[in-house]
């Protein structure tokens, strides 16, 4: 009966997973390029 919201939080999960993986990769490169630039 639940697995429709089961299925959906898992998918928000992932998502929500992905997005702080992308968010990680962006400040070390960032982080990079500025002490590369100095």
């Amino acid at each position: 009966m639940n697995y429709h919201r089961l299925k959906l939080m898992s998918v928000t999960l992932a998502l929500a997973e992905l997005v702080v993986n992308a968010v990680v990769a962006l400040k070390k490169n960032y982080c990079f390029w500025i002490v590369k630039a100095r």
